[in-house]
């Protein structure tokens, strides 16, 4: 990054001084040099003025100008007047100073005309060339745009440190109160399910996976009930009670028999007792 805006620096200081060299040689009458001179500030411009148009765009249509100018070979517009010669009068007396006089006819104490010398041309460098304050704003503008560029740069080149992600610690749940093991029994109902009850996870036939079954003619200790997903049975028998087994299955309570006291109590402290549809 430093190197390239080191060259582009150079390149305008080179594409300026050519400039003024092609003005100077024009002044001085050398065509050819002048020439070869403004076509290489012409194309330093040009490449500048590509890569960074608004800061070098109006150096290269002046460079373009000048060269175009030398090219054709168009001479200068003068800004000095001629002045015609005034004919001469036997009876005036014209002055080294241009100063005339009249002869016996003009008194002594009359004013004398003094010719007015006629304006200065202007300096070769006002036309082609600029002014050197533009020079020296142009090239701190360069210089400030391309340490801008650089340091935009070596900030993106720089490594991406990731910010340290915050550890989450977890934090721990009280464990479940323990549900001691009610004095209830089922059995599958053979009139529902003659070959049996599927055990599930979950008190859900949806959200439950299948880890078992119980057959029928056995026998499963039931913990405790909740309420859970609303089931039917071949019987068009619904309800949402679920029994909780020791092992931690669930059983749809529509498809068995339970034996012990009625209603069941719920397997979450508090809540209210689940009912049982079939009981004995």
């Amino acid at each position: 990054m430093a190197e390239d805006q080191g060259d582009t620096l150079a390149e305008a200081a080179e594409a300026m001084r050519l400039n003024n060299l092609a003005i100077r040689q024009r002044e001085q009458g050398r065509r050819e040099e002048a020439r070869t001179a403004a076509e290489g500030a012409e194309n330093l411009y040009r490449a500048l003025a590509e890569r960074y148009p608004v800061m070098f765009g109006p150096d290269a249509e002046q460079a373009d100008a000048l060269a175009a100018a030398i090219r054709s070979d168009r001479p200068r517009a003068s800004t000095a007047r001629s002045t015609a010669p005034r004919p001469c009068d036997p009876d005036d007396e014209t002055t080294t100073a241009g100063i005339s006089t009249a002869g016996t006819a003009r008194a002594l104490d009359e004013p004398r005309a003094v010719a007015t010398p006629g304006p200065e041309p202007p300096a070769p460098n006002a036309r082609h060339g600029r002014p050197r304050w533009r020079t020296v704003i142009t090239a701190a503008v360069v210089a400030v745009l391309l340490g801008a560029i650089g340091a935009a740069g070596w900030a993106l080149s720089r490594p991406h440190t990731p910010a340290p992600v915050p550890i989450s610690v977890p934090v721990q749940q009280p464990p479940p109160a323990a549900v001691p093991a009610g004095p209830w029994t089922a059995t599958a109902r053979t009139d529902v399910a003659p070959t049996g009850v599927t055990l599930r996870s979950a008190p859900s036939i949806t959200a439950g996976a299948a880890v078992g079954r119980l057959p029928t003619g056995d026998e499963v200790q039931i913990q405790c009930g909740e309420i859970g997903y609303l089931t039917s049975n071949d019987a068009d028998e619904r309800s949402s009670s679920w029994l909780r087994t020791t092992a931690g299955s669930y059983l749809a309570a529509i498809n068995v028999e339970v034996r012990g006291p009625s209603p069941v109590t719920n397997c979450t402290p508090g809540q209210p007792p689940v009912p049982l549809p079939h009981h004995r």
